[in-house]
């Protein structure tokens, strides 16, 4: 059910990862040594290449899919090269182009599913195929989260460069996460895996439409980080033992915490600790 526009498409834009008055500090910090030799390498890798290599979906974000268009980013942002901004949206546009042929299988996979029809035998813990290869969840969250970025950032800088058909596909099925999640088990693991889904809740809380959903939403996963955060910072607890896993799982914290500051305006909703 829609019921109005989501809370991304009334806010004014970019607000994803900073607001518009922190525009020139972010400026100041490209002309950083470190800074300033990084978008160096990537304005001399599309001046060799002439153009952003097109996505072919479902992706996987621990081989690098997702690195030349994050990076064109901010060499756009930072540059405002116009091509540059026309070739995110058209990437964009591929990955919209991939969930309107995804969405209704994801339908089908869910009704399955309500009516306890489902007989998948390979791998009967993934009910529907997303965005990323193999089904993984908590990696779609963080693409997700990147996707997100480039929207929130397009229509700041260049909102010509992607038509409103494929930004309403690119919001529903962001939106669609919720659903996805809900089937899934990462979204009740203490790990990384679980955190990152859960930002990937709140993305799809901050996506949809229907107002009632989007409220219920945002409460579930705030109830869900705050566990989360308790079970990491307070207890020490982590689902696997490796130290990396931990730096993800915080990484995944300061990736729900940022966007919930931006986000919301009722901040005091996540303040004592929520996240």
């Amino acid at each position: 059910m829609d019921d109005g526009k989501s809370l991304f498409e009334t806010k004014a834009h970019p607000f994803v990862w900073f607001a518009p008055a922190e525009r020139e500090a972010i400026l100041a910090n490209a002309r950083h040594p470190v800074w300033g030799r990084f978008l160096g390498e990537v304005e001399a890798h599309f001046a060799r290449r002439g153009e952003l290599t097109r996505p072919v979906f479902p992706v996987f974000c621990h081989d690098g899919d997702l690195d030349e268009v994050m990076a064109l980013s901010i060499l756009a942002f930072v540059q405002g090269e116009k091509r540059h901004w026309q070739w995110i949206g058209e990437w964009l546009g591929e990955m919209a182009a991939y969930a309107r042929t995804a969405m209704p299988l994801w339908r089908e996979h869910r009704n399955l599913v309500l009516q306890g029809d489902w007989k998948q035998k390979s791998n009967p813990r993934q009910y529907f195929e997303g965005f990323t290869r193999g089904g993984l969840y908590w990696v779609e969250g963080g693409l997700m989260s990147s996707v997100l970025h480039l929207l929130d950032l397009l229509e700041s800088e260049a909102p010509w460069a992607l038509g409103e058909e494929d930004k309403t596909t690119l919001l529903a099925a962001l939106s669609d996460f919720a659903d996805r999640y809900a089937f899934n088990e990462e979204g009740i693991k203490y790990s990384n895996r679980g955190v990152w889904a859960n930002a990937g809740l709140l993305i799809s809380a901050i996506t949809c439409r229907d107002s009632l959903r989007a409220k219920v939403l945002l409460l579930q996963c705030q109830r869900r980080n705050e566990e989360l955060r308790s079970t990491f910072f307070d207890d020490g607890l982590h689902a696997e033992g490796s130290p990396d896993y931990h730096m993800m799982a915080a990484d995944g914290v300061l990736c729900y915490t940022a966007l919930a500051a931006s986000a919301l305006e009722d901040a005091e909703a996540f303040a004592g600790g929520s996240f």
